[in-house]
């Protein structure tokens, strides 16, 4: 009855063309086939100039579309005005915090993504700046083992910081929630700050974390890979000091966030 396509960034092209390919022939073979297709808290890009009109002509056959940020919505009322689509959130909202049993003294949070050997030492540096300045230990996540594992390891050395390997989101969750600060590469190391109600910072290039923080009121907090050490501790710093706005603007939002992704899957239940 119901072909649901999501979530997250499924139509671009960063990680190949081939790969775009495989996800719109996906809603055309659905299409085809005559059932109805939903996109899911979805993400549209980056897409280059040469495949746009692929994902366009993808979304055209659409019954249905909520996405997960402003930017893909932009991208869909600029090439299909016609199309309705519900801004909502990303599921990883719904998640919960699990208690976890921590003897540290304060630490912050680092979730890292393989990345070039320059982006890779300005991070360490950074993180080696940002926790001697406050005394706090950097504990380090691999959220993907099969990418970022050596990776985190190896930061993880260069930090003097503390691998943590949780058993569930529920514990990633709950290790945030207990930090003074998330720094994540990772989109949903910022979803899980989030949940946590926790001062967070991206360190990326992928425009997917900077959106993120900018639909969450915290756009200054996006860390960039051009960004030098003293201005990742520039914006470490301003996240931490805002700690009390933030925990409150995320107490208050994340019901409505929670409530807009409940109300989609509603939704679709009654599309079936």
């Amino acid at each position: 009855k119901l072909f649901l396509f999501g979530g997250g960034n499924l139509l671009q092209d960063k990680t190949s063309t081939r790969s775009l390919l495989y996800y719109t022939e996906m809603l055309r073979l659905a299409h085809r086939v005559g059932v109805k297709i939903a996109v899911f808290a979805g993400g549209i890009g980056p897409v280059s100039e040469k495949n746009t009109h692929r994902v366009v002509e993808s979304l055209a056959l659409v019954d249905r579309i909520s996405l997960r940020d402003k930017e893909s919505l932009d991208f869909l009322k600029a090439h299909l005005p016609e199309k309705d689509a519900a801004l909502v959130f990303d599921p990883a909202i719904l998640e919960r915090v699990a208690d976890i049993a921590l003897s540290r003294k304060k630490y912050f949070v680092v979730i890292p993504k393989k990345c070039e050997k320059k982006a890779e030492k300005t991070l360490a540096n950074f993180i080696t700046a940002f926790a001697k300045a406050h005394g706090w230990k950097p504990i380090v996540v691999s959220m993907f083992d099969g990418e970022d594992l050596p990776f985190a390891r190896r930061l993880c050395a260069a930090v003097q910081g503390e691998m943590f390997t949780p058993r569930s989101v529920g514990e990633l969750i709950g290790l945030a929630a207990g930090s003074e600060l998330v720094v994540s590469s990772r989109l949903h190391g910022l979803i899980y700050a989030a949940v946590s109600e926790v001062p967070m910072m991206s360190y990326s290039a992928d425009g997917k974390l900077s959106s993120f923080l900018s639909y969450i009121d915290s756009a200054e907090h996006a860390g960039t890979m051009n960004m030098d050490v003293p201005a990742l501790v520039a914006v470490a710093e301003d996240a931490v000091a805002q700690k009390e706005r933030l925990a409150k603007h995320l107490h208050e939002e994340k019901a409505r966030y929670q409530m807009l992704v409940r109300e989609e899957i509603e939704a679709l239940l009654r599309d079936l």
